[in-house]
């Protein structure tokens, strides 16, 4: 009966209408025990199809997107239920003129509302078909001068690197994917972030790489020992970090040994619940790798 429902809902447009859904989304954030954003996003819009491109605009932080409704992380955008409360964190810390460093920019939604704030965005997004979606909303937004796109990986050496994408969801494309599961394999070039930032200071590096971040920050050793890194945002998610053989404590020793202190972890889904508090989490309770999300850190204190 539901899937008739989405289904119904679909074919008059309601599914369709923007903001129709996020007042939806936002409602029921607030009325149900909704535990994830996959499952709320099923609810407003109905299980995902592969069937044809489903394509749909979304304006978030003053920024048109371009989206196919097909792709989870699409889908979370779409309804404005993505890094909620990440975006309330990290946009306030940026300046014009900053320079931003994206790796694993996908579409855009960090580095395009960054460029919006003035700064200069070095976005990095080695599979191609993102990369031109990334492209076209940069375009469409007036800014692609302010954002340098890297058709590169980055790693801890300068090579190649094998990403692969599970069921054409670009928001999963990794370099150690889970067994079993269909994807489409991509080999393509790898650089050092030592390399490509060279001696440009940052204000802001952001990593997303499907647990590919321990290989990542060795390949910074350079810029993160100098400092000329001040804010580094980074993904722990300990499931997915042990198939590259990293962990969320490796991980927290590097930063920590390079100078960085710790700010706040966000938990992946903290901010769909308007009326939950989260409590803090300290390093040692990440150290476990109970938790995913994002830890924000800054050099100094």
């Amino acid at each position: 009966m539901l899937r008739r429902i989405h289904r119904l809902l679909w074919r008059v447009e309601v599914g369709r209408c923007g903001p129709l859904a996020r007042r939806l989304a936002r409602a029921l954030r607030a009325l149900l025990p909704v535990r994830g954003i996959a499952p709320l996003t099923n609810i407003v819009l109905g299980a995902p199809s592969q069937a044809a491109p489903c394509a749909a605009t979304a304006t978030i932080e003053g920024v048109v997107f371009e989206l196919d409704l097909r792709q989870s992380l699409h889908r979370a955008v779409y309804l404005n239920l993505f890094s909620l409360e990440l975006r309330r964190i990290v946009l306030p810390l940026l300046r014009p003129d900053d320079l931003v460093v994206d790796v694993g920019a996908n579409f855009g939604f960090w580095a395009l509302p960054a460029a919006r704030l003035g700064c200069r965005v070095i976005a990095v997004e080695p599979i191609a078909d993102t990369r031109a979606r990334l492209a076209r909303n940069a375009a469409h937004n007036g800014l692609a001068e302010r954002v340098e796109i890297v058709a590169e990986a980055l790693s801890d050496a300068d090579g190649t690197l094998a990403i692969t994408v599970p069921g054409g969801e670009s928001g999963q494309a990794s370099a150690h994917p889970d067994e079993g599961i269909d994807v489409a394999t991509f080999t393509v070039p790898a650089t050092t972030l030592d390399e490509l930032l060279a001696d440009r200071p940052a204000r802001f590096l952001k990593i997303d790489v499907e647990g590919h971040e321990p290989a990542v920050l060795r390949g910074a050793r350079r810029v993160l020992a100098s400092g000329q890194i001040q804010y580094v945002l980074i993904e722990l998610a300990s499931p997915v970090m042990t198939r590259s053989g990293g962990s969320a404590a490796a991980l927290i020793d590097v930063l920590a040994g390079h100078g960085y202190s710790f700010v706040r972890f966000v938990r992946a889904n903290e901010g769909l619940f308007p009326r939950r508090s989260y409590g803090r989490l300290t390093l040692e309770q990440l150290r476990a790798g109970a938790y995913a999300g994002d830890a924000l850190w800054v050099r100094g204190r």
